[in-house]
């Protein structure tokens, strides 16, 4: 079998199965293993743009300098792959399983840098330069912006859902 070429992975979550995707950064590509084989969901290698769809259809603009931090931020709740197609400002979901493209939460204007879901899965909070969203993941839409005074590069959620704990550089 050929062997996968990875060139910046980062950014691993697992699903209920313990099938595991990440972003194969520096390639514009999202990835999973199952059964210990790397399989391509969406991304064109080595190419940046923007192009919904599903596969090689598809196509990201994350960062690719090998100093640069994770910027293609992926997460995954009930069936569903959320990327954060960051040099694009967008959150882009896919229905796992037949990868076909299932929406996108727009907002930002700056690189998304991270994210995070609240316990019950019905709200992703976004941060970007200087923003930081929260979105309403079963409608597909923003519930509440904060701004911000610099980059948001890590966000995390209690485990009660009532506070959003973020970092920023100092």
């Amino acid at each position: 079998p050929k062997l996968a070429d990875l060139d910046l992975p980062s950014s691993v979550v697992f699903d209920e199965n313990d099938v595991w995707y990440f972003s194969d950064q520096a390639n514009q590509i999202i990835r999973y293993v199952e059964n210990g084989v790397i399989n391509t969901i969406a991304g064109v290698p080595k190419t940046a743009g923007y192009a919904d769809g599903p596969g090689a259809a598809a196509m990201f603009n994350g960062s690719v300098s090998q100093s640069a931090p994770p910027t293609s931020r992926i997460d995954y709740a009930d069936g569903y792959l959320y990327v954060a197609d960051s040099g694009n400002h967008v959150i882009r979901r896919f229905a796992v399983g037949t990868w076909a493209p299932a929406g996108e939460l727009t907002g930002h204007t700056n690189t998304v840098l991270s994210g995070a879901f609240s316990p019950d899965g019905s709200t992703v909070y976004t941060g970007s330069d200087e923003t930081v969203i929260a979105w309403d993941r079963r409608a597909n839409r923003k519930r509440d912006e904060w701004k911000r005074d610099g980059r948001v590069l890590h966000l995390a959620v209690s485990a009660d859902g009532r506070t959003l704990f973020e970092t920023t550089p100092a």
